[in-house]
Protein backbone atom coordinates (compact mmCIF):
# COMPACT_ATOMS: atom_id res chain seq x y z
CA UNK A 1 0.00 0.00 0.00
CA UNK A 2 2.82 2.43 0.81
CA UNK A 3 3.84 2.46 -2.86
CA UNK A 4 0.45 4.00 -3.77
CA UNK A 5 0.81 6.82 -1.27
CA UNK A 6 2.58 9.86 -2.71
CA UNK A 7 6.07 10.30 -1.30
CA UNK A 8 5.27 13.62 0.35
CA UNK A 9 2.78 11.87 2.66
CA UNK A 10 5.24 9.25 3.92
CA UNK A 11 7.17 9.41 7.19
CA UNK A 12 5.53 12.51 8.71
CA UNK A 13 6.88 13.74 12.02
CA UNK A 14 3.66 12.92 13.88
CA UNK A 15 0.37 11.10 13.39
CA UNK A 16 -2.53 10.70 15.84
CA UNK A 17 -5.20 8.00 15.85
CA UNK A 18 -8.06 7.39 18.25
CA UNK A 19 -11.42 8.91 19.13
CA UNK A 20 -12.88 12.27 20.20
CA UNK A 21 -10.25 13.26 22.79
CA UNK A 22 -7.56 12.79 20.17
CA UNK A 23 -9.49 14.51 17.38
CA UNK A 24 -10.08 17.70 19.39
CA UNK A 25 -13.86 17.42 19.83
CA UNK A 26 -15.36 20.10 22.10
CA UNK A 27 -18.94 20.48 23.30
CA UNK A 28 -19.93 17.43 21.20
CA UNK A 29 -18.76 19.35 18.12
CA UNK A 30 -16.18 18.67 15.41
CA UNK A 31 -15.00 21.48 13.14
CA UNK A 32 -11.85 22.45 11.26
CA UNK A 33 -11.09 25.09 13.87
CA UNK A 34 -11.46 22.70 16.81
CA UNK A 35 -9.27 20.05 15.17
CA UNK A 36 -6.59 22.73 14.72
CA UNK A 37 -6.64 23.23 18.51
CA UNK A 38 -6.33 19.52 19.38
CA UNK A 39 -3.49 18.49 21.66
CA UNK A 40 -1.73 16.80 18.73
CA UNK A 41 -1.73 20.04 16.73
CA UNK A 42 -0.50 22.04 19.73
CA UNK A 43 2.20 19.48 20.54
CA UNK A 44 3.45 19.55 16.94
CA UNK A 45 3.43 23.35 16.90
CA UNK A 46 5.48 23.54 20.10
CA UNK A 47 8.04 21.12 18.63
CA UNK A 48 8.19 22.85 15.25
CA UNK A 49 6.80 19.79 13.44
CA UNK A 50 4.59 19.91 10.39
CA UNK A 51 1.11 18.57 11.19
CA UNK A 52 -2.12 18.76 9.21
CA UNK A 53 -5.38 18.00 11.04
CA UNK A 54 -8.65 17.43 9.15
CA UNK A 55 -9.94 20.47 7.29
CA UNK A 56 -13.71 19.93 7.63
CA UNK A 57 -15.32 22.50 5.29
CA UNK A 58 -18.33 22.77 7.62
CA UNK A 59 -19.19 21.46 11.10
CA UNK A 60 -20.04 17.77 11.30
CA UNK A 61 -23.86 18.03 11.30
CA UNK A 62 -24.19 20.69 14.01
CA UNK A 63 -22.17 23.12 16.13
CA UNK A 64 -23.68 22.51 19.58
CA UNK A 65 -22.26 25.65 21.14
CA UNK A 66 -23.75 27.75 18.35
CA UNK A 67 -27.13 26.10 18.91
CA UNK A 68 -26.98 26.88 22.62
CA UNK A 69 -25.94 30.49 22.10
CA UNK A 70 -28.86 31.02 19.74
CA UNK A 71 -31.41 29.15 21.86
CA UNK A 72 -32.43 32.35 23.69
CA UNK A 73 -33.96 33.60 20.42
CA UNK A 74 -36.85 31.27 19.58
CA UNK A 75 -37.01 32.15 15.88
CA UNK A 76 -33.26 31.73 15.44
CA UNK A 77 -33.22 28.55 17.51
CA UNK A 78 -35.97 26.87 15.49
CA UNK A 79 -33.86 27.57 12.42
CA UNK A 80 -31.62 24.71 13.60
CA UNK A 81 -33.67 22.34 11.46
CA UNK A 82 -32.96 24.29 8.29
CA UNK A 83 -29.29 24.71 9.21
CA UNK A 84 -28.86 20.98 9.76
CA UNK A 85 -30.56 20.25 6.45
CA UNK A 86 -28.20 22.67 4.67
CA UNK A 87 -25.28 21.04 6.47
CA UNK A 88 -26.29 17.56 5.28
CA UNK A 89 -26.61 18.85 1.71
CA UNK A 90 -23.17 20.48 1.96
CA UNK A 91 -21.61 17.21 3.15
CA UNK A 92 -23.28 15.36 0.29
CA UNK A 93 -21.61 17.76 -2.10
CA UNK A 94 -18.22 17.64 -0.34
CA UNK A 95 -18.05 13.86 -0.30
CA UNK A 96 -19.46 13.26 -3.79
CA UNK A 97 -17.12 15.80 -5.41
CA UNK A 98 -14.20 16.62 -3.08
CA UNK A 99 -12.92 20.17 -3.70
CA UNK A 100 -9.81 20.54 -5.82
CA UNK A 101 -6.71 20.62 -3.64
CA UNK A 102 -8.13 18.39 -0.90
CA UNK A 103 -5.30 16.48 0.78
CA UNK A 104 -5.15 12.75 0.27
CA UNK A 105 -4.91 12.11 4.01
CA UNK A 106 -4.58 13.87 7.34
CA UNK A 107 -2.01 13.57 10.09
CA UNK A 108 -4.77 13.29 12.70
CA UNK A 109 -7.07 10.38 11.84
CA UNK A 110 -8.91 10.20 15.17
CA UNK A 111 -12.70 10.00 14.82
CA UNK A 112 -14.98 11.37 17.53
CA UNK A 113 -17.39 8.82 18.92
CA UNK A 114 -15.78 5.69 17.47
CA UNK A 115 -15.67 2.66 19.73
CA UNK A 116 -12.91 0.04 19.84
CA UNK A 117 -14.45 -2.13 17.14
CA UNK A 118 -14.88 0.87 14.82
CA UNK A 119 -11.34 2.02 15.56
CA UNK A 120 -10.05 -1.39 14.46
CA UNK A 121 -12.38 -2.20 11.58
CA UNK A 122 -14.00 0.85 10.03
CA UNK A 123 -12.55 2.11 6.77
CA UNK A 124 -13.44 4.99 4.52
CA UNK A 125 -15.55 2.59 2.45
CA UNK A 126 -17.44 1.11 5.41
CA UNK A 127 -18.14 4.54 6.91
CA UNK A 128 -19.39 5.71 3.49
CA UNK A 129 -21.70 2.70 3.19
CA UNK A 130 -23.13 3.50 6.61
CA UNK A 131 -23.58 7.12 5.58
CA UNK A 132 -25.38 6.19 2.38
CA UNK A 133 -27.83 4.07 4.39
CA UNK A 134 -28.49 6.96 6.79
CA UNK A 135 -28.91 9.41 3.92
CA UNK A 136 -31.54 7.13 2.37
CA UNK A 137 -33.38 7.05 5.72
CA UNK A 138 -33.06 10.83 5.97
CA UNK A 139 -34.56 11.33 2.50
CA UNK A 140 -37.53 9.09 3.34
CA UNK A 141 -38.21 10.75 6.70
CA UNK A 142 -40.19 13.89 7.34
CA UNK A 143 -40.68 16.37 10.15
CA UNK A 144 -38.82 15.93 13.39
CA UNK A 145 -37.82 12.37 12.59
CA UNK A 146 -35.27 13.77 10.14
CA UNK A 147 -33.50 15.53 13.02
CA UNK A 148 -32.94 12.28 14.89
CA UNK A 149 -31.53 10.60 11.78
CA UNK A 150 -29.28 13.61 11.10
CA UNK A 151 -27.80 13.31 14.60
CA UNK A 152 -26.86 9.70 13.86
CA UNK A 153 -25.02 10.77 10.70
CA UNK A 154 -22.33 12.48 12.79
CA UNK A 155 -20.21 9.31 12.97
CA UNK A 156 -20.28 8.23 9.31
CA UNK A 157 -19.80 11.77 7.95
CA UNK A 158 -16.80 12.34 10.19
CA UNK A 159 -15.43 8.85 9.51
CA UNK A 160 -15.84 9.06 5.74
CA UNK A 161 -14.18 12.47 5.48
CA UNK A 162 -11.40 11.83 8.00
CA UNK A 163 -10.28 8.46 6.62
CA UNK A 164 -10.56 9.22 2.91
CA UNK A 165 -11.13 12.93 2.21
CA UNK A 166 -10.66 12.55 -1.57
CA UNK A 167 -12.74 9.34 -1.72
CA UNK A 168 -9.89 7.79 -3.71
CA UNK A 169 -10.61 4.07 -4.29
CA UNK A 170 -6.99 3.08 -3.58
CA UNK A 171 -7.40 4.14 0.05
CA UNK A 172 -10.98 3.03 0.69
CA UNK A 173 -9.92 -0.06 2.65
CA UNK A 174 -7.62 1.66 5.17
CA UNK A 175 -8.46 1.84 8.86
CA UNK A 176 -6.89 4.43 11.17
CA UNK A 177 -4.05 2.06 12.04
CA UNK A 178 -3.88 0.92 8.41
CA UNK A 179 -3.12 4.49 7.34
CA UNK A 180 -0.57 4.95 10.11
CA UNK A 181 1.22 1.67 9.40
CA UNK A 182 1.36 2.50 5.67
CA UNK A 183 2.61 6.07 6.12
CA UNK A 184 5.10 5.15 8.90
CA UNK A 185 5.28 8.35 10.92
CA UNK A 186 8.31 9.09 13.07
CA UNK A 187 5.95 9.27 16.06
CA UNK A 188 2.48 7.74 16.40
CA UNK A 189 0.10 8.73 19.22
CA UNK A 190 -2.65 6.18 19.92
CA UNK A 191 -5.54 7.34 22.12
CA UNK A 192 -8.77 5.28 22.08
CA UNK A 193 -11.23 3.32 24.22
CA UNK A 194 -13.57 5.98 25.64
CA UNK A 195 -16.77 4.83 23.90
CA UNK A 196 -17.14 1.30 25.24
CA UNK A 197 -18.88 2.08 28.51
CA UNK A 198 -16.76 4.91 29.88
CA UNK A 199 -18.57 7.76 28.11
CA UNK A 200 -22.01 6.95 29.59
CA UNK A 201 -20.48 6.97 33.08
CA UNK A 202 -19.33 10.56 32.75
CA UNK A 203 -22.15 11.83 30.53
CA UNK A 204 -25.12 10.20 32.24
CA UNK A 205 -23.87 8.96 35.61
CA UNK A 206 -24.55 5.45 34.34
CA UNK A 207 -23.00 2.48 36.10
CA UNK A 208 -21.21 0.41 33.46
CA UNK A 209 -19.24 -2.81 33.28
CA UNK A 210 -16.09 -1.30 31.83
CA UNK A 211 -14.24 -4.60 32.13
CA UNK A 212 -16.49 -6.02 29.41
CA UNK A 213 -14.35 -4.09 26.92
CA UNK A 214 -11.01 -4.95 28.55
CA UNK A 215 -10.14 -7.82 26.18
CA UNK A 216 -10.92 -5.70 23.10
CA UNK A 217 -8.87 -2.81 24.49
CA UNK A 218 -5.86 -5.00 25.28
CA UNK A 219 -6.04 -6.80 21.92
CA UNK A 220 -5.87 -3.40 20.25
CA UNK A 221 -2.85 -2.46 22.37
CA UNK A 222 -1.19 -5.65 21.06
CA UNK A 223 -1.86 -4.51 17.48
CA UNK A 224 -0.27 -1.17 18.24
CA UNK A 225 2.78 -2.86 19.74
CA UNK A 226 3.16 -4.85 16.50
CA UNK A 227 3.54 -1.64 14.48
CA UNK A 228 6.19 -1.64 11.74
CA UNK A 229 9.73 -0.94 12.93
CA UNK A 230 9.82 2.04 10.59
CA UNK A 231 7.53 3.86 13.02
CA UNK A 232 10.17 5.27 15.30
CA UNK A 233 8.11 5.98 18.40
CA UNK A 234 4.77 4.72 19.75
CA UNK A 235 2.86 6.74 22.34
CA UNK A 236 0.03 4.95 24.13
CA UNK A 237 -2.36 7.31 25.93
CA UNK A 238 -4.17 5.46 28.73
CA UNK A 239 -7.78 5.86 29.86
CA UNK A 240 -8.67 8.83 32.11
CA UNK A 241 -9.98 8.92 35.67
CA UNK A 242 -13.69 9.38 35.02
CA UNK A 243 -14.48 10.79 38.48
CA UNK A 244 -12.45 13.86 37.51
CA UNK A 245 -14.60 14.95 34.57
CA UNK A 246 -16.40 18.24 35.02
CA UNK A 247 -19.79 16.81 34.12
CA UNK A 248 -19.98 14.83 37.38
CA UNK A 249 -20.29 17.36 40.18
CA UNK A 250 -19.89 16.23 43.83
CA UNK A 251 -23.00 16.22 46.03
CA UNK A 252 -23.31 15.81 49.79
CA UNK A 253 -20.41 15.01 52.08
CA UNK A 254 -17.11 13.34 51.38
CA UNK A 255 -17.22 9.61 52.13
CA UNK A 256 -15.24 8.76 55.30
CA UNK A 257 -11.62 7.93 54.51
CA UNK A 258 -12.23 8.48 50.80
CA UNK A 259 -11.50 11.02 48.07
CA UNK A 260 -15.07 10.56 46.80
CA UNK A 261 -18.33 12.28 47.75
CA UNK A 262 -21.68 10.69 48.61
CA UNK A 263 -22.95 11.15 45.08
CA UNK A 264 -22.27 12.96 41.81
CA UNK A 265 -24.72 14.77 39.57
CA UNK A 266 -24.31 14.78 35.80
CA UNK A 267 -24.94 18.24 34.38
CA UNK A 268 -25.17 17.81 30.59
CA UNK A 269 -27.16 16.87 28.65
CA UNK A 270 -29.48 15.72 31.45
CA UNK A 271 -29.40 15.81 35.23
CA UNK A 272 -28.60 12.29 36.42
CA UNK A 273 -26.93 10.89 39.55
CA UNK A 274 -24.38 8.22 40.43
CA UNK A 275 -23.25 7.29 43.93
CA UNK A 276 -19.69 7.98 45.01
CA UNK A 277 -19.28 4.29 45.78
CA UNK A 278 -20.25 3.32 42.23
CA UNK A 279 -18.06 6.03 40.71
CA UNK A 280 -15.09 4.79 42.72
CA UNK A 281 -15.76 1.30 41.33
CA UNK A 282 -15.67 2.74 37.80
CA UNK A 283 -12.29 4.33 38.49
CA UNK A 284 -10.98 1.03 39.86
CA UNK A 285 -12.01 -0.77 36.68
CA UNK A 286 -10.20 1.85 34.59
CA UNK A 287 -7.07 1.40 36.73
CA UNK A 288 -7.25 -2.35 36.12
CA UNK A 289 -7.43 -1.93 32.35
CA UNK A 290 -4.61 0.63 32.36
CA UNK A 291 -2.50 -1.63 34.56
CA UNK A 292 -2.84 -4.59 32.23
CA UNK A 293 -1.99 -2.38 29.25
CA UNK A 294 1.22 -1.39 31.04
CA UNK A 295 2.06 -5.09 31.54
CA UNK A 296 1.60 -5.76 27.82
CA UNK A 297 3.91 -2.88 26.95
CA UNK A 298 6.51 -4.08 29.43
CA UNK A 299 6.53 -7.58 27.96
CA UNK A 300 6.68 -6.40 24.35
CA UNK A 301 9.89 -6.65 22.35
CA UNK A 302 9.08 -3.10 21.22
CA UNK A 303 8.78 -1.70 24.75
CA UNK A 304 11.90 0.42 24.22
CA UNK A 305 10.16 2.61 21.65
CA UNK A 306 6.87 2.93 23.56
CA UNK A 307 5.95 5.87 25.78
CA UNK A 308 2.96 5.52 28.08
CA UNK A 309 1.01 8.69 28.88
CA UNK A 310 -0.82 8.23 32.18
CA UNK A 311 -4.00 10.21 31.54
CA UNK A 312 -5.50 8.80 34.76
CA UNK A 313 -2.72 10.46 36.75
CA UNK A 314 -2.87 13.70 34.74
CA UNK A 315 -6.61 14.06 35.36
CA UNK A 316 -5.97 13.45 39.05
CA UNK A 317 -3.33 16.17 39.22
CA UNK A 318 -5.85 18.73 37.90
CA UNK A 319 -8.74 17.48 40.05
CA UNK A 320 -9.74 20.57 42.02
CA UNK A 321 -13.44 19.67 42.35
CA UNK A 322 -12.75 16.55 44.45
CA UNK A 323 -9.65 17.69 46.32
CA UNK A 324 -9.89 21.46 46.68
CA UNK A 325 -6.14 21.48 46.10
CA UNK A 326 -5.11 24.97 44.90
CA UNK A 327 -2.21 23.40 42.99
CA UNK A 328 -4.81 21.83 40.69
CA UNK A 329 -5.95 25.26 39.49
CA UNK A 330 -4.88 26.51 36.05
CA UNK A 331 -4.02 30.17 35.54
CA UNK A 332 -3.81 31.12 31.84
CA UNK A 333 -3.52 34.78 32.95
CA UNK A 334 -3.36 36.61 36.26
CA UNK A 335 -7.07 37.38 36.05
CA UNK A 336 -8.51 34.02 34.98
CA UNK A 337 -8.55 30.80 37.01
CA UNK A 338 -9.68 27.57 35.35
CA UNK A 339 -10.59 24.30 37.11
CA UNK A 340 -12.36 20.99 36.51
CA UNK A 341 -15.73 21.92 37.97
CA UNK A 342 -18.65 22.12 35.54
CA UNK A 343 -18.81 25.35 33.59
CA UNK A 344 -20.69 28.02 35.54
CA UNK A 345 -21.50 31.65 34.89
CA UNK A 346 -22.19 34.50 37.27
CA UNK A 347 -25.31 36.60 36.68
CA UNK A 348 -24.42 40.21 36.00
CA UNK A 349 -26.48 43.17 37.21
CA UNK A 350 -27.86 45.38 34.48
CA UNK A 351 -26.22 48.78 34.32
CA UNK A 352 -28.94 51.46 34.32
CA UNK A 353 -28.91 54.06 31.59
CA UNK A 354 -27.01 51.88 29.09
CA UNK A 355 -28.94 51.36 25.85
CA UNK A 356 -26.68 48.77 24.19
CA UNK A 357 -27.21 45.07 24.88
CA UNK A 358 -25.29 43.99 27.96
CA UNK A 359 -23.93 40.51 28.73
CA UNK A 360 -26.16 38.69 31.21
CA UNK A 361 -23.50 36.33 32.54
CA UNK A 362 -19.75 36.19 32.96
CA UNK A 363 -17.53 33.18 33.55
CA UNK A 364 -17.33 32.17 37.21
CA UNK A 365 -15.62 28.78 37.40
CA UNK A 366 -14.84 25.57 35.54
CA UNK A 367 -13.55 25.90 32.00
CA UNK A 368 -11.12 22.97 31.95
CA UNK A 369 -13.71 21.01 29.99
CA UNK A 370 -16.29 22.17 27.49
CA UNK A 371 -20.09 22.32 27.64
CA UNK A 372 -20.46 18.55 27.50
CA UNK A 373 -18.30 18.33 30.64
CA UNK A 374 -16.33 15.44 29.12
CA UNK A 375 -14.16 16.86 26.34
CA UNK A 376 -11.51 19.45 27.20
CA UNK A 377 -11.95 23.11 26.43
CA UNK A 378 -9.31 24.96 24.38
CA UNK A 379 -7.52 25.57 27.67
CA UNK A 380 -7.85 21.90 28.62
CA UNK A 381 -6.32 20.76 25.33
CA UNK A 382 -3.42 23.18 25.75
CA UNK A 383 -2.74 21.83 29.24
CA UNK A 384 -2.89 18.26 27.96
CA UNK A 385 -0.52 19.05 25.07
CA UNK A 386 2.00 20.37 27.57
CA UNK A 387 1.55 17.28 29.75
CA UNK A 388 2.11 15.11 26.66
CA UNK A 389 5.41 16.87 25.99
CA UNK A 390 6.49 16.23 29.56
CA UNK A 391 5.49 12.55 29.42
CA UNK A 392 7.30 12.12 26.10
CA UNK A 393 10.39 13.90 27.47
CA UNK A 394 10.39 16.30 24.52
CA UNK A 395 12.21 19.63 24.50
CA UNK A 396 9.90 22.06 26.27
CA UNK A 397 10.15 25.83 26.24
CA UNK A 398 8.09 27.23 29.16
CA UNK A 399 7.56 30.46 27.24
CA UNK A 400 6.01 28.58 24.31
CA UNK A 401 3.80 26.57 26.68
CA UNK A 402 2.65 29.77 28.43
CA UNK A 403 1.94 31.45 25.10
CA UNK A 404 -0.12 28.49 23.89
CA UNK A 405 -2.08 28.48 27.13
CA UNK A 406 -2.78 32.20 26.89
CA UNK A 407 -3.82 31.85 23.24
CA UNK A 408 -6.08 28.93 24.12
CA UNK A 409 -7.89 31.17 26.59
CA UNK A 410 -8.49 33.73 23.85
CA UNK A 411 -9.85 30.91 21.65
CA UNK A 412 -12.22 29.66 24.36
CA UNK A 413 -15.36 31.78 24.16
CA UNK A 414 -17.03 29.67 26.84
CA UNK A 415 -14.72 31.55 29.22
CA UNK A 416 -14.25 34.90 27.48
CA UNK A 417 -17.90 35.21 26.42
CA UNK A 418 -19.92 32.95 28.68
CA UNK A 419 -23.06 31.67 26.88
CA UNK A 420 -25.92 33.23 28.85
CA UNK A 421 -28.34 30.76 27.26
CA UNK A 422 -26.57 27.73 28.79
CA UNK A 423 -28.47 27.57 32.13
CA UNK A 424 -31.96 27.84 30.56
CA UNK A 425 -30.90 25.46 27.78
CA UNK A 426 -29.95 22.85 30.37
CA UNK A 427 -33.39 23.29 31.94
CA UNK A 428 -34.95 22.80 28.50
CA UNK A 429 -33.05 19.55 27.92
CA UNK A 430 -34.18 18.18 31.26
CA UNK A 431 -37.77 19.07 30.38
CA UNK A 432 -37.34 17.27 27.04
CA UNK A 433 -36.12 14.18 28.87
CA UNK A 434 -39.00 14.24 31.33
CA UNK A 435 -41.53 14.56 28.51
CA UNK A 436 -39.81 11.81 26.51
CA UNK A 437 -39.92 9.54 29.55
CA UNK A 438 -43.61 10.33 30.01
CA UNK A 439 -44.39 9.63 26.38
CA UNK A 440 -42.54 6.32 26.49
CA UNK A 441 -44.51 5.16 29.54
CA UNK A 442 -47.33 2.90 28.39
CA UNK A 443 -49.28 3.81 31.52
CA UNK A 444 -49.12 7.52 30.82
CA UNK A 445 -52.20 7.47 28.62
CA UNK A 446 -54.47 8.14 31.55
CA UNK A 447 -52.56 11.31 32.35
CA UNK A 448 -52.96 12.92 28.94
CA UNK A 449 -55.97 13.91 26.91
CA UNK A 450 -57.39 11.70 24.19
CA UNK A 451 -56.03 14.05 21.53
CA UNK A 452 -52.56 13.98 23.11
CA UNK A 453 -52.74 10.20 23.07
CA UNK A 454 -53.40 10.29 19.34
CA UNK A 455 -50.42 12.57 18.88
CA UNK A 456 -48.13 10.41 21.02
CA UNK A 457 -46.10 8.87 18.14
CA UNK A 458 -45.34 12.29 16.67
CA UNK A 459 -44.46 13.69 20.09
CA UNK A 460 -42.18 10.76 20.79
CA UNK A 461 -40.42 11.28 17.45
CA UNK A 462 -39.99 14.99 18.17
CA UNK A 463 -38.60 14.52 21.65
CA UNK A 464 -36.49 11.56 20.58
CA UNK A 465 -34.91 13.65 17.84
CA UNK A 466 -33.98 16.40 20.27
CA UNK A 467 -32.67 13.76 22.71
CA UNK A 468 -30.52 12.12 20.03
CA UNK A 469 -28.85 15.40 19.13
CA UNK A 470 -27.10 15.41 22.48
CA UNK A 471 -26.53 11.69 22.98
CA UNK A 472 -23.79 10.61 20.59
CA UNK A 473 -23.18 7.42 22.55
CA UNK A 474 -26.37 7.09 24.53
CA UNK A 475 -27.40 4.74 27.24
Amino acid sequence: MAEKIPKEYLNPKLMVVGDSLAQGCRSLTVTKELCAQSYGALLAEAQGWGFTPPQHPQPVVVDVEEVIRKSNDLLTFTGIFKRIDRNIKAWRSTLSAPPTGTRMCWDNLAIAGCNIAEFNLQTGASWRKQLEEKLAEYDRASGFKKLGIAAKMHFPINGTYTLNPTQHPDFDHLTQLGWAFARKPQCLIVHFGHNDGLYPVGAFGQVSNLLAAKAAYLNTVKQVLAAPDAIGRLVLVLLPKVSCVANLMPQGQRLPGSAYYESYEAKFPFTEAISGKDLKAMDEQIKEINGEARVLVGKSKNSGRVTIVDTYKIFGEFDFKNTGNPNALIRPTNKVVVDNRYLKGRRLPKTPGVSIEQPKYEFEHGGFQSIDGMHPSAVGYAVFADQMALAMNLPRDPAVAAAQLKRSLANETLITKFPSALPPFQNLLNLVKQLADLMSDDNAGEEVTEQAGKNKPAAQATLGALHNCFCRRGK
